[in-house]
């Protein structure tokens, strides 16, 4: 009898608790704890729901995909600019004393020609890291793209420095053929992911490709 009555007991229990709760939606209780919801969580946005720019709390989500796609644009473009800034700095520093307008190449492009294109190009490659940033959906791949894209820029930099301020064209060629290879295989990654970004960076693989070119014109006719 005495068990029947503690078993009857713990059913009213049960049941008296879940009345409360469901009488009361804003609390969830525990054995030992009662946590009060906010609006904002009883509306479906968790502390750790990423749907939402701003958590329960008020505070920035910075996981929200939005703040995500605006904080890769400013890391990119910021990458790019001290890019831009190293090469022009290279450039002009290696031409100073005219060495690269007197020297035998194809072509009639001046100093200020070649920067300007150094700058379309690396507009381009700029959009092409953005968006394979935004749009792939495996981070495996983001990272593969991510690393590639900065390897050419490091490939790039170093091909720049060996061929206009150490002026060794044979081994900035050979870095050049490594910076095309490098190109060609972004562009294999884009293929799948978007294939106007993929058709785009031809532009930059011809780029690269004329100068590993004009490398070897050069260092063929200058016996450098």
């Amino acid at each position: 009898g005495n068990l029947i009555f503690r078993v009857r007991r713990r059913i009213q229990i049960n049941i008296s608790g879940m009345t409360d709760t469901l009488s009361h939606p804003g609390k969830i209780r525990g054995f030992d704890r009662v946590h009060e919801t906010t609006p904002l969580e009883m509306a479906g946005v968790g502390r750790d729901d990423i749907s939402s720019s701003i958590r329960s709390d008020g505070s920035v989500n910075y996981f929200h995909p939005d703040h995500v796609k605006s904080g890769a644009l400013w890391a990119y473009l910021v990458i790019m600019i001290i890019v831009a800034l190293c090469l022009f700095m290279i450039i002009n520093s290696g031409n100073i004393d005219g060495w690269y307008d007197r020297l035998d190449r194809p072509g009639t492009l001046s100093t200020g020609g070649l920067l300007f294109i150094w700058v379309f190009i690396l507009f381009i490659i700029l959009i092409a890291a953005y968006v394979g940033h935004v749009e792939t959906d495996k981070e495996g791949d983001r990272m593969l793209l991510t690393w590639v894209f900065l390897l050419q820029i490091g490939t790039l930099l170093i091909w720049a420095f060996t061929f206009y301020n150490l002026r060794n064209l044979t081994v900035s060629f050979y870095i050049g053929i490594i910076a095309f290879f490098l190109a060609s295989w972004w562009i294999y990654l884009f293929w799948n992911i978007n294939r106007a970004i993929g058709l785009l960076l031809i532009i930059h693989l011809i780029w690269i490709g004329y100068l590993v070119w004009s490398n070897w014109q050069i260092l063929d006719k200058n016996q450098c």
